[in-house]
This record gives structure tokens, sequence and C-alpha cells, in this order.
């Protein structure tokens, strides 16, 4: 392997990164980007034991290119709010980054459709660009669809529970950040008094629980004692999904496609609808 990988990340897909980049053995270097973002996926560097190293964006393109290196770029959880914000800000970025990298990979979904395009907004870049995908080649519509292997256990997840909160480690641990960039919440923390009005929301929806879903990854304890948090302030039934609906392959299948530029692959940009070689 050699190159760079740079990745795009969302702060709800931390311990998907360090998942990625501690299993995979034969990186050289690792390099995070020095921002309001970074805070959490450099603890979780440092608990997990990698090694890294921050660095400022402006050094970026002066990193070497003789070994395997890994370039870390976190982004704001608050992007979200807008999936056209979203879109515009991670565009910008990957095309100010084209050609510092051999291979970029977004950790991201769907994200309300804000990368649905994804192919043709990145069409003019020399550097392939790769995201979260399910193994028909569809991208996974968020990072609570990620875990369960794409669109078709998000189906099945709807289906079973409607009408339900879904924890992931992340989401339980972020919830106050999260919930007012729901969809059916967005705008709410404007109000004057937005827990009385988002509780009244969930309360005419019809939510009454919120389902414990283990990724496999992330603080566990942690995440229970904040999922415990939230139940209680809007008075939630917890109820844990069943072993088996969740896998890391979503996961791992990105990180193996956005590697495969660093192998000396033929292809310069994704081939086939997964960003797999077909």
């Amino acid at each position: 392997m050699k190159g760079n990988l740079g990745i795009i990340g969302c702060p709800m897909l931390e311990d998907e990164i360090v998942h990625v980049i501690g299993r995979d053995s034969e990186i050289d270097e690792v390099y995070v980007v020095r921002n309001e973002e970074c805070d959490g996926v450099v603890e979780k560097l440092s608990k997990a034991g990698l090694a890294f190293s921050l660095i400022e964006a402006s050094a970026i393109g002066s990193l070497p290119r003789d070994g395997y290196g890994v370039v870390v770029l976190m982004k704001s959880l608050g992007l979200h709010q807008e999936p056209e914000e979203l879109r515009d800000d991670i565009m910008r970025t990957a095309h100010s980054l084209d050609g510092e990298f051999d291979s970029i990979v977004l950790f991201y979904g769907l994200c309300g459709n804000a990368f649905k395009d994804l192919d043709l907004l990145t069409d003019d870049m020399t550097t392939p660009v790769f995201i979260l995908r399910d193994r028909q080649g569809r991208i996974v519509d968020d990072c609570i669809a990620a875990p369960l292997g794409g669109t078709d256990g998000y189906l099945a997840l709807l289906k079973r529970y409607p009408g339900v909160m879904y924890h992931t480690p992340a989401f339980a641990i972020k919830w106050e950040e999260m919930l007012y960039k729901m969809e059916m919440l967005r705008g709410v923390e404007d109000i004057e008094d937005p827990f009385a009005f988002s509780k009244m929301l969930f309360e005419m929806a019809g939510y009454e629980k919120v389902l414990i879903i283990r990724t496999g990854l992330g603080d566990e304890e942690l995440a229970d004692a904040k999922t415990k948090e939230f139940a209680e302030l809007y008075d939630f039934r917890i109820e844990e999904l069943e072993p088996g609906w969740c896998s890391l392959h979503v996961t791992e299948d990105a990180w193996e496609s956005a590697r495969t530029p660093l192998n000396g692959a033929s292809a310069s940009r994704p081939m086939g609808e997964a960003g797999r070689e077909a």
C-alpha cells in the first residue's frame, strides 16, 4: 500500500472510523486535522491505543506519500440541519482536497438525500471518492442504517419498530446535539421552550419508546446511561434490539473500496454502483 487516504467524517460515525483504522495493520501513519470537531475522534483513537499526529489543514498537501497514510478530517454535526448545506460543505471540502489524496472516503450516508447524486457531484474530480453503501451498491440512508447493513435492514427495522427513537451508541451519547437535527424537530430549538414542544411533538406522533441498537462499537456503558437519561426526560420506555441485526460490513466494505486506488489498481475512479471494482 502506498499513498494517502483521506477521511471526511461525521461525528456520528467516529466509532466506525476508529474501527477501520484499528483493523488496518498496513497503515504507516495516521493524521488528524486539528479543528473544532476533532476532539471526539482524538479521544477514541487514544483510548484504542492507536498512534496519530495532529496536523493543521494547511499541512495536508505536504504530507509524504511514499508510505500508507490516513488523514482524518471531521466535520460539524450542525451541518445536518440542512441537507443542502451539508452537501455543499462536504463537496467544497472534497474538491479542495482533489489531488492531495489518492482516495477519499466520506463517512456519511444519504443524510436527507444530501449525497444522492454523489457520482455527479464528484464527476470532475481526479481523486476517487467513496461513501458508505450496502452490498447492492446503494448509499445507506444514515448512521442508523449503516450498522443495519443498509436500506433493506433499515426498512425491516422501521417495519418491526415503527414510531420509535433509535439509539446507536453514538446517537445515545450525542442525543442532545442530534435531537433537534431530526427532520421532525428541525427548528424546535429556536422556540421558547424547546423541550416542552419536542415532548408534545413526540406525543402527537405516538413516540413512546427508545430502542437501543448495539453496534458492537463505542462505549456501551456511557451510551446506556445517556439512553436512560433521555428516556426518563421524555417518559419513554427502553427496549433493546435483538442480536443479529447489526454488522460492520457496510463500514468495512467502504474502507476496502477506498483502499483500492492505493493498491496499484488500474481504476482511477470507483467502478460499479457499489464503488468497488465489478
